[in-house]
């Protein structure tokens, strides 16, 4: 994912995904808590970082955005959840089963474009 806000005002962004709840259990999201706490999850302003994500079945997942404005928090923005479906069929950018490749960065930069400029 790409923050695409100016260098000045520091706005964070983070991206999130949500899945089904599988049998019974907790609805499934990553990043986890202890994924959390280790921290490196947030891109500062102009800044790129990209993840791999094993889910742990197939699926439709939703993918959410949030940028923070720590000097106006009303200001802060959330995406509306953006479908994702995981299918049993490999991918055809990873070549292996229960995984998908999702450009976060363009979902963030179409959404977020102009967020915190001025």
């Amino acid at each position: 994912m790409t923050n695409p806000n100016p260098s000045t005002g520091g706005v964070t962004c983070i991206a999130a995904l949500v899945g089904p709840q599988i049998e019974g259990r907790e609805v499934w999201t990553w990043p986890t808590g202890d994924a959390v706490a280790a921290g490196g999850f947030a891109a500062l302003p102009q800044q790129t970082k990209q993840f791999d994500v094993t889910v742990p079945a197939a699926g439709k997942y939703e993918v959410v955005g949030v940028c923070m404005n720590p000097a106006d928090a009303e200001a802060n923005a959330v995406t509306d959840p953006m479908p994702l479906v995981v299918t049993d069929e490999p991918a055809a950018e990873s070549g292996s089963s229960g995984s998908a490749s999702f450009d976060l960065g363009k979902l963030l930069k179409a959404i977020f474009g102009g967020f915190g400029s001025s």
